[in-house]
């Protein structure tokens, strides 16, 4: 194996924590690594931190297919990864991992697997979080955007929070008006 293929994308990220009576975030980071081109599984998870089997098969079936359509576009070949997410301190000090769930990972997948893929580094002073909703890389919101707004915000090495705009199709515009109409 050549230098080349072992080009790791780095984006960095905010995890929430649901489990301490609130909403916690924190800054941490997730490495997408290429794989050599003869490993036939596309995606493989290392390190302490996991992922859940259905937020396994979402980035397998959603966020992968999504990075194909552009390395396709650039005639690139299509890549296997290696994704491992940076353990935080306090579950590393206590010999534990963690297991993440839920959409808000995708973009920052993407966009590492894509970095590794065209060997463009990701600014490292940039906050990435978003849901790939279909194959043609459609982007969405994700909850506790407030949470990890002022995780990124009041961390000094961080000048730049990306996220999807907020209401682009105007489902959540809709929905609460419907909600309050019938709560009414």
């Amino acid at each position: 194996m050549d230098q080349t293929d072992c080009h790791i994308g780095r984006v960095r990220i905010v995890l929430v924590s649901h489990l301490a009576g609130g909403p916690v975030a924190v800054l941490s980071a997730v490495h997408a690594r290429l794989l050599p081109p003869r490993i036939c599984k596309r995606l493989a998870v290392s390190g302490p931190v996991s992922f859940t089997p259905d937020t396994t098969l979402h980035l397998e079936n959603t966020v992968i297919p999504a990075v194909d359509r552009i390395t396709d576009a650039l005639q690139r070949p299509a890549r296997s990864f290696n994704l491992s997410v940076v353990n935080l301190g306090v579950t590393a000090v206590r010999d534990l991992g963690m297991q993440i769930e839920g959409f808000s990972l995708d973009a920052a997948v993407a966009l590492a697997m894509l970095s590794a893929s065209l060997r463009l580094p990701i600014r490292q002073d940039t906050v990435v979080t978003g849901h790939i909703a279909s194959p043609n890389g459609d982007i969405r919101p994700v909850r506790s955007l407030a949470e990890k707004l002022k995780a990124a915000e009041s961390a000094v090495e961080i000048s730049r929070f990306l996220y999807p705009s907020l209401d682009e199709d105007s489902s959540l515009a809709r929905i609460f008006h419907e909600l309050t109409l019938i709560r009414a």
